[in-house]
């Protein structure tokens, strides 16, 4: 173990410590937007939040809700924006963090 990861504080961490501490360390580096409001979003735009979480492709999300592949471009872009993400895992991350399908 190097002298900076000693000097970090890992020495002697549990491993859910170390989940806890990378979940931190995530959070600080992700500037995510604080009480977005989602019921501005309409019912199509919500399923598509939705299935980007699970992981669905644009493609596999037009075909899904029988939109276009363009629609669905423009409504990811919008709602990452929205929330402040930069990619799709920063916004399934913010969605489990806080919840956003259970308010």
């Amino acid at each position: 173990m190097s002298f900076h990861n000693i000097n970090m504080g890992y020495l002697n961490m549990k491993k859910t410590d170390y989940r806890i501490k990378i979940e931190n360390l995530y959070a600080e580096k992700t500037k995510f937007k604080k009480d977005i409001d989602i019921t501005i979003l309409s019912e199509t735009q919500i399923n598509v939040l939705k299935l980007l979480t699970l992981g669905y492709s644009n493609l596999e999300i037009a075909k899904i809700l029988y939109i276009s592949y363009h629609t669905v471009k423009s409504y990811a872009s919008f709602i990452m924006e929205m929330f402040g993400a930069k990619n799709r895992t920063e916004l399934t991350f913010y969605a489990m963090q806080n919840n956003i399908f259970e308010k």
